[in-house]
């Protein structure tokens, strides 16, 4: 027979699944629950259903961050491309960097080929639309493939940051 009745097993099977019951309360209950079907289909059915529910709530919150960020990229891209014609083309230092840690984070692993190639296709098509509807004509292609070879390594660089940084602060399994 179990020590404790089916009334302190049901109060406890919470405790015990959250992991915060004491090593007395989590030997007890499974006792009760290894000679009491409905128990054990209570702890086992409850069991289940949280993490169906927590795992629903996670991909929610990564789709709809994972949805944030990707605008982000697209607004970082777009204001460091035209910046380039201004003053302030320094900027791109830091906005390049910064669009490749956030494009790691969406991206992953494809984010090393991903966005130094959607940078560096936008940066060359901004700037020939600029220098032909300027000159008439194709003007000075290498400054274009300069800008976009510039800021695809500018944005590679923040990526290897980010992997890194992931590297270094990622979650080690015992």
């Amino acid at each position: 027979m179990s020590r404790i009745s089916c009334e302190i097993c049901k109060d406890l099977i919470p405790l015990v699944q959250d992991g915060v019951a004491s090593r007395q309360s989590c030997d007890a209950v499974y006792e009760h629950i290894e000679q009491c079907h409905a128990c054990a289909q209570l702890f086992h059915a409850s069991n289940t259903n949280e993490e169906v529910d927590e795992t629903r709530n996670q991909k929610k919150t990564r789709k709809l961050i994972n949805s944030v960020l990707t605008v982000m990229l697209f607004v970082f891209i777009v204001t460091g491309v035209f910046l380039t014609d201004g003053m302030n083309v320094m900027m791109n230092t830091v906005i390049m960097p910064v669009t490749g840690t956030i494009s790691y984070i969406v991206f992953r692993r494809s984010a090393f080929w991903r966005t130094p190639v959607i940078i560096a296709v936008f940066t060359a098509l901004c700037h020939l639309l600029s220098v032909l509807q300027e000159n008439g004509g194709y003007g000075d292609i290498g400054s274009v493939v300069i800008f976009a070879l510039l800021y695809s390594l500018f944005a590679l660089c923040g990526i290897v940051i980010a992997a890194l940084l992931h590297y270094a602060f990622r979650k080690e399994h015992l």
